[in-house]
């Protein structure tokens, strides 16, 4: 029960909630910006595609990330027996979670770009990739402040 609470407590109150959530929300007062990304990314569907593997290269570096947090060796072993650690690791998969959500709300955006050229799909594709930057920027946070902590 405890984990679905922090589950739950992740999804409503996470930085990278709130940063899609401020991207929405720019778009509703300041629509421009995001009509003219349409127009471009609607004019060469190449950059639109190469939007979207952004998110998986930043999934394989949370993964990467992550799992040299989660596979403790030398002095890192101590972290397996810290208290929290179930928490952790549950902050860990959530990033690696939300980048494949942020991927597939890029997939979903280049696609209403291409077919339909909705100003909202250029808005899917950016709150996507900040999503997904927010991730990678938390387990990097993450990584710096468990080397702090042990002295590496």
């Amino acid at each position: 029960m405890k984990a679905f609470v922090d589950y739950f407590r992740l999804a409503l109150i996470s930085p990278e909630l709130v940063a899609a959530l401020a991207v929405v929300g720019i778009f509703n007062y300041w629509p421009e910006p995001f009509e003219f990304g349409t127009v471009q990314l609607s004019s060469d569907v190449k950059w639109s595609l190469g939007a979207a593997l952004l998110p998986l290269a930043m999934l394989a570096t949370c993964y990467q990330m992550g799992t040299d947090l989660l596979s403790p060796a030398g002095k890192r072993t101590v972290l397996l027996n810290w208290p929290d650690y179930p928490m952790f690791k549950r902050r860990i998969v959530f990033t690696l979670i939300n980048c494949v959500i942020g991927f597939c709300l890029v997939l979903l955006g280049v696609f209403f770009v291409a077919k339909a050229k909705a100003v909202w799909g250029t808005m899917l594709i950016v709150a996507g990739l900040v999503s997904s930057a927010i991730s990678l920027a938390s387990i990097a946070l993450a990584k710096w402040r468990a080397r702090e902590i042990l002295g590496e």
